[in-house]
Parts: C-alpha cells; structure tokens; sequence
C-alpha cells in the first residue's frame, strides 16, 4: 500500500541503490551497443555521440535481452548481505532503467542474488525524464516522508551523489557497493 506524502514514517535507515555501474557492470552493453552503431565514445565523455539518436541506444542499452551480458560488481553480493538485516521497505533500488521492464529487471537482481524480499525497484517513468531530476526527487521525496535516521545512497556517478547531498548533507553517499560495505559498518549502529 502507497505511503500518502502527508503521511511520515520513522524508519532507521533508507537505502537507495543504482543499478548499472554500481551493483553491476554494462561495459559488455556498451561495447554490444558500439557495434550497432549506436554509440561513440565513452560513458561521461562529453563528445559521446549517438549517431541513431539517444532513444534509440537507450532502448536498446536498456533491453532485457541484453541483461546477461554484465557482470556483477565487485561488493555487490556483499552489500546485499549487509542490507539483510535491514527493514526491507526502506531499501530502493534507484535506476534510470525504463519502468517497462520493471519484471524483468527485478528478475535479473534476484537471479544475481542482489534481491531481498520487500525491496522496492523504482524505475524511471519514462526516457525522456531527466535523470538527475527524477532520482533527485525521489530520494528527496522519500526521506521526507520516512524520516529516516540514516540514509544511503549508493551510485556510481559523482554529479547525483553531489546532488543527494544537496538534499541533506547527512545523506551517506558511495561510489561503489565494495565503498558502501567497508565503510558502513563503522559508521552505522544497527
């Protein structure tokens, strides 16, 4: 059942996970996407180049097809271990993955044993959302809500990590799983 935004929650922690260059890598999707033709140039790099248009490689970058090409990161495994022993329903996964492949993403996590019971997938709504903006505002919409005591976000990109912490700069951020595990345990109480 929805959570109404008036209506708040105490929650320990919320915990806020990327999918792709953080819990698992697409580099195998990138060099796949390459040799269609539709993308040059390195993730990040300003003179990246999507000669069939950006939808285009984001559709198919982001299709189920191409799931079993990326390898589970490094701490990935181990995040989710660590994750167990939280309340389920403060954990998110937070991609800019398109919601129409919600099942099959959620099923690509649990088969890599990166998924717990209650955990929740939110999903961009559609492509041409901005992703910063989208992620931004649910971390921000959520916290709100929860009142968390802690909050974690996991993701592999610097400008949405700056970005939480513009939120709350008591929002615990890390690039990688592997970052998250080593330091969380010292950091938090459970």
């Amino acid at each position: 059942m929805a959570t109404s935004p008036s209506t708040k929650t105490t929650r320990s922690h919320l915990v806020f996970i990327d999918i792709d260059g953080t819990m698992t890598d697409g580099t195998a999707r990138e060099l796949a996407m390459e040799g269609r033709g539709l993308v040059s140039g390195d993730y990040g790099d300003p003179t990246r180049s999507f000669p069939q248009g950006k939808a285009a490689f984001i559709s198919a970058f982001n299709h189920p097809s191409m799931f079993h090409l990326d390898v589970t990161m490094d701490g990935a495994e181990a995040f989710i271990a660590w994750c167990s022993d939280l309340d389920p329903d403060g954990l998110f996964y937070l991609t800019a993955r398109d919601i129409i492949h919600h099942e099959a993403i959620r099923s690509d996590l649990e088969q890599r044993g990166l998924w717990l019971p209650g955990m929740r997938l939110l999903c961009k709504p559609h492509q041409s959302l901005n992703t910063l903006e989208y992620k931004i505002s649910m971390i921000r919409a959520i916290s709100e809500t929860a009142q968390a005591r802690t909050v974690v976000y996991v993701e592999n990109v610097q400008r949405l990590r700056s970005a939480a912490k513009h939120i709350d700069s008591d929002i615990l951020t890390f690039a990688s799983a592997l970052d998250a595990v080593n330091a969380l345990e010292e950091v938090l109480e459970r």
